[in-house]
């Protein structure tokens, strides 16, 4: 069995027992229940897309350092490896030194521009634009625990009135 499966029989399992042994639960460990169901379920979605679009072995990823491994040799001027190392740090350096005043000039013409950034940032906290932003980030947050219990609830309902083996039924049998 999957791992995936595994989680979601564990999952049920757990349940399950709960069922047997209460009769009804508080709404934070609904919360919980439905928290879990609703990952379970996402994994498994999630699997599932993920096995339909592979086909093969995947890519390295652009920024992979196995992507671009060949491209990181040192090479001379005539394209063969190893150029001297010592050589390539003066010239960045050069490079880098012959940057520094159009750089230095670059930033003091920006830097009114983002003084003023600066100012039309500060109003965006204001005590009142954080008060409302706080007000709604706990508004979503009751929202979303809300919707968590009411699954829980529901899966508490089914794994209740399942019958299968473990079941309430099989509980009040022994």
């Amino acid at each position: 069995m999957s791992v995936l499966g595994d989680l979601r029989t564990a999952s049920t399992d757990a349940v399950t027992r709960l069922a047997v042994r209460f009769s009804d639960l508080p709404r934070p460990v609904l919360a919980v229940i439905g928290a879990g169901d609703f990952i379970a379920e996402q994994m498994q979605e999630l699997r599932e897309a993920a096995a339909s679009v592979v086909d093969g072995p995947a890519p390295a990823p652009a920024g992979d350092p196995r992507a671009d491994a060949g491209s990181r040799v040192p090479h001379g001027d005539d394209g063969t490896p190893g150029a001297d190392p010592v050589e390539r740090a003066r010239q960045a350096a050069a490079d880098l030194a012959a940057q520094i005043p159009d750089r230095v000039g670059r930033i003091a013409a920006e830097f009114p521009e983002r003084v003023a950034d600066l100012g039309a940032l500060a109003g965006q906290f204001a005590p009142d634009a954080l008060r409302d932003t706080a007000e709604a980030y706990g508004h979503l947050a009751g929202t979303v625990y809300s919707a968590l219990a009411v699954r829980g609830r529901r899966t508490w309902s089914r794994a209740r009135a399942g019958g299968g083996p473990g079941s309430v039924v099989d509980g009040v049998a022994s």
